[in-house]
């Protein structure tokens, strides 16, 4: 992996560290406003595994190649996470949050777990209603298997052009706890499938 590649490692998971924060707030505020007292919860989250579908690997996992993500980035990506994640936590609940990469260090990807059924899902902006705004705000929603995603893409592109979308975040439920991921580098069907891996795993 190119030193350039290497050096774009670490903003991109800590862009996606602080993300947390506000998905966790967008995703659980309207189970806040009605139901309040859920922040006192003393259960655990599920555990994240240490793969996912997709070729991606837990940045904390140590499985990762040797020069990917050295000692101190992956310090300091877990002071961020703890920081971001810590008062969403004491607000709302059990919360677990973990980074990924693929092997040559593309993909980012973070995934959050947090206690209760899942709420609105907010997009990450106004939607593009056809190909045309598409071109000028692209951003679309898309449901695949079931999971409801927001997607970014590229401008002068089309929702279904086959490129990679600049990144896309997607929710999902299950047995009590909402699933979130967010993305970067992957296809729609990819991120969709790692979000299910990440349920199924628990």
């Amino acid at each position: 992996m190119s030193s350039q590649t290497r050096s774009s490692v670490l903003p991109a998971l800590v862009g996606l560290v602080l993300l947390v924060a506000v998905v966790a707030f967008a995703v659980l505020l309207p189970k806040a406003a009605g139901d309040q007292a859920s922040s006192g919860s003393a259960g655990e989250a599920p555990a994240l595994p240490d793969t996912l579908p997709g070729d991606l690997v837990a940045a904390d996992s140590g499985d990762l190649p040797d020069g990917v993500l050295p000692a101190d980035q992956l310090e300091y990506v877990a002071q961020v996470q703890e920081e971001g994640v810590g008062p969403v936590e004491e607000a709302f609940g059990p919360t677990s949050v973990r980074l990924y990469l693929r092997a040559d260090g593309t993909a980012p990807t973070s995934m959050v777990v947090t206690e209760g059924d899942p709420g609105l899902f907010i997009p990450d902006g106004i939607p593009a209603g056809s190909d045309e705004t598409y071109a000028q705000r692209p951003l679309s929603l898309e449901v695949v298997d079931g999971v409801v995603c927001s997607v970014a893409g590229t401008v002068g592109g089309t929702p279904d052009d086959g490129t990679v979308p600049q990144s896309v975040r997607c929710q999902l439920g299950s047995d009590g706890f909402t699933y979130q991921v967010t993305a970067i580098g992957l296809t729609v069907e990819e991120t969709v499938a790692a979000l299910q891996g990440a349920a199924d795993a628990a």
